[in-house]
């Protein structure tokens, strides 16, 4: 597919997994779970080859770490993240604020 798209800079292989449930991660079928590489490997996992032992499952390697370009894409979008969920609570703190100022209005005072 890059040699016939030659304006392709890279390819992305996606697959399904089954959920995984935790304790730490709730997560399950249908979520998008993305990896960044760390000292234990370079972010691309393959959980389909390793060894199950007495206390669990054993992977033997992972992948070559993906493009620089994607590895700062995905650094923003965290960053985008943590700022939309910061600017959400502030929102609904002002919200709350605000119901609590406008709560005598029953029938008596409207």
């Amino acid at each position: 597919m890059m040699h016939k798209f030659q304006n392709v800079r890279f390819g992305l292989m996606v697959g399904i997994g089954g959920g995984i449930p935790s304790t730490w991660n709730d997560i399950r079928l249908g979520d998008i779970v993305v990896s960044m590489p760390n000292e234990t490997g370079g972010g691309v996992v393959q959980y389909d080859i390793g060894r199950k032992e007495k206390d669990g499952f054993h992977r033997k390697g992972a992948l070559n770490k993906p493009p620089k370009l994607l590895r700062s894409a995905i650094i923003e979008m965290t960053s985008s993240f943590g700022l939309s969920k910061e600017i959400a609570n502030l929102i609904i703190q002002a919200w709350k604020n605000i119901s609590t100022d406008f709560d005598n209005n029953d029938e008596e005072n409207i």
